[in-house]
């Protein structure tokens, strides 16, 4: 049964800002691809009797499967552009078996044959770039690494992960980390963002600054942050365990969401401008933040006492995607108003 592959990362949101109009990307879609797009996976049971999970996407509510439930898949991340839909992800029979993919409008595009994960997409004109790691040959070594257009391209060779990647102008930036340090990459170029130990999950930019959700260790707990151009910014004080793992920046706001330990579980939440806004009082997960207009959408899980239930929070209303008889999660959203 596949989980969510990194408890610190998250197959983030990945968007763009800069296509038809500056900051008015939406004016490109027609009326049939206005809607709420999560990507994620539902748990199944094949014709085998084989448990696994099966990667899907919901627009409005209305599933769709991306696999036939004959091998495991989660889909991590979606991307609306022009008429497509863009979703990544990876299918194989256990972590060490996975392979990196996406799905354009349901058609699958195999990125490695060899162990890989893909975490993010994002579509710039005709170009597809999709964020993730690969098996580097060395013992449970995987190397962060992206994919344009499916040509892969490495970031490093230490154990490793891109988790997130977004393109902005002739500028591909990749968050994620490397040898246990947050770091994102601009043009493949590292940046470490702390000496300490740390994870960053996900990648904003917004004109001529760039933002990095993530983590990093205080001595004794992960604690909430974000970095804007390299300078740190925490959002928990918190002595528990807790994660960032999806950023979004619309004019002047700053929006992260994530998770933090109560003691017994995660509960899903998120900040604006440092304000924490809860999403549940229940155990529960946030994976990715979408801001359209006046409108938070945050995509996540949230436990029903058996399984967790995919779902979406709109300004903090819940909209099931799923009703609970089986486990399922939602790791990615994009709106197109």
């Amino acid at each position: 049964m596949k989980k969510f592959f990194y408890v610190f990362l998250a197959a983030s949101v990945v968007f763009f800002l800069n296509s038809c109009k500056k900051n008015h990307f939406y004016d490109c879609y027609n009326n049939k691809m206005k809607g709420v797009y999560v990507a994620g996976y539902q748990y199944s049971e094949s014709s085998s009797e084989t448990e696994t999970d099966t990667a899907k996407f919901w627009k409005n509510g209305a599933g769709i499967n991306l696999s036939n439930g004959s091998t495991n898949t989660d889909a991590t991340s979606v991307f609306i552009a022009g008429n497509h839909v863009y979703v990544a992800g990876y299918e194989g029979s256990n972590s060490f078996s996975d392979i990196a993919k996406y799905w354009k409008d349901g058609v699958s595009v195999n990125l490695s044959s060899n162990p890989s994960h893909a975490n993010s997409i994002f579509v710039s004109g005709n170009d597809v770039y999709v964020a993730g790691n690969e098996y580097s040959g060395l013992i449970s070594n995987y190397a962060a690494r992206y994919w344009k257009n499916g040509a892969g391209i490495n970031l490093g060779n230490k154990n490793g992960n891109a988790a997130s990647v977004f393109v902005s102008g002739n500028n591909v930036y990749i968050a994620g980390q490397e040898g246990g340090v947050a770091r994102y990459w601009k043009n493949g170029v590292a940046i470490n963002l702390s000496s300490n130990p740390g994870l960053a999950s996900s990648v904003f930019v917004s004109g001529n600054d760039v933002y990095v959700a993530g983590n990093e260790y205080n001595g004794t707990n992960y604690l909430v942050k974000y970095w804007k151009n390299g300078v740190g910014v925490n959002l928990s004080s918190s002595t528990s365990p807790n994660e960032a793992v999806s950023i979004f920046v619309s004019g002047h706001d700053v929006y992260v969401a994530g998770n933090e330990f109560n003691g017994t579980s995660y509960i899903a939440k998120y900040w604006k401008n440092g304000l924490v806004v809860n999403l549940s009082n229940n155990p529960s997960l946030a994976r990715s933040i979408f801001v359209s207009g006046s409108d938070v959408y945050v995509a996540g899980g949230e436990f029903n006492g058996t399984n967790y239930v995919a779902r979406y929070w709109k300004n903090n209303v819940s909209v099931n995607l799923t009703d609970g008889t089986n486990r399922a999660g939602a790791n990615s959203i994009f709106v197109v108003e």
